[in-house]
């Protein structure tokens, strides 16, 4: 089950059925890459005709807990980058698996803002660097070569 941002979605647990998880992040957290965002940008969250996309497994429910869950819960106390990055890299391939059960098209349509992604990424990375020593507009449309209409 996929769920976009700024959905009101109410978590009730389910005592009869015992193998119920929740992995929850944010885009501040996953999103590294222009591909990481256009991944959360495409289909598997914004979904047209529903709030929620349920996509069926391929995978027995076995794999998926011991990939997921037993492979996150194994590096739970280590050093935080690499716990970050196994969560980064478990959560990818769950979205992965999600694509596997929507159309084609729907990368494809992601990818034609490819381009602005890839300047939005860019920029909030610059920002982050860059905020307390450059606080003019600019200056990160000159680093981005884009004109400051288009980074406002």
């Amino acid at each position: 089950m996929y769920i976009g941002p700024h959905n009101n979605i109410t978590y009730q647990e389910n005592t009869e059925e015992e193998n119920t998880y929740l992995i929850a992040f944010s885009a501040s957290f996953y999103e590294r890459s222009a591909k990481d965002s256009m991944f959360l940008n495409s289909e598997l969250f914004y979904n047209l005709t529903e709030d929620i996309f349920i996509s069926p497994t391929r995978k027995p429910e076995h794999d998926i807990k011991r990939f997921a869950i037993e492979r996150l819960e194994l590096y739970q106390d280590k050093d935080s980058g690499l716990y970050n990055s196994i969560a980064h890299n478990t959560i990818e391939a769950l979205i992965l698996d999600g694509f596997l059960n929507i159309g084609d098209n729907s990368l494809e349509a992601t990818r034609g803002n490819f381009e602005n992604i890839d300047i939005v990424n860019r920029f909030r990375v610059m920002l982050h660097t860059n905020y307390k020593q450059h606080k003019i507009v600019k200056y990160y449309a000159d680093k981005l070569n884009i004109n400051t209409q288009k980074i406002n």
